[in-house]
């Protein structure tokens, strides 16, 4: 009688550590998880932010990407490619060059020049990682005021 009473007894016990293992396996997924998501959120926002940056002083110089070079700090102004680019560090510090080995994120302005028939001057703006994957992007849209007439 005793025998099969500790034998029900280590049962009970095998069974009781299979379930808290498979309930700890399952809780700490949950935690990698939202690790995860947080780091993805925190990266979106700080994205959002850089392009939003660029966006408001490529708006605010007119659209014109020298003046827009000369209003950022730490840029790098591709002329030949008519783009704009910022390059961060992984805890998003701006990074003063392409040579640092520490770039993670990029964040671009792109603005070919021409203005359509609308008088619309177009731009883009991509925050990527290093290895491709664009985090978030935005168009932009500049209006150019006609000019009529001569104002000397």
């Amino acid at each position: 009688m005793k025998h099969s009473r500790s034998s029900l007894f280590l049962m009970e016990l095998l069974i009781s550590i299979l379930f808290f293992s498979l309930a700890s396996a399952v809780c700490i997924q949950l935690f990698a998880k939202s690790h995860t998501l947080g780091q993805d959120t925190v990266n979106q926002n700080n994205a959002i932010v850089q392009a939003q940056n660029l966006a408001e002083s490529w708006l605010a110089t007119g659209g014109d990407l020298q003046d827009t070079r000369r209003l950022l700090e730490n840029c790098i102004f591709l002329e030949n490619e008519n783009r704009i680019l910022l390059v961060f560090d992984k805890d998003w510090t701006p990074l003063t060059g392409m040579s640092s080995p520490d770039i993670c994120y990029t964040a671009e302005l792109f603005c070919d020049g021409s203005v359509d028939a609308e008088g619309l001057l177009h731009a883009v703006v991509k925050v990527s990682e290093v290895q491709g994957d664009t985090i978030y992007s935005l168009k932009l849209d500049h209006h150019i005021p006609e000019r009529r007439g001569n104002h000397e």
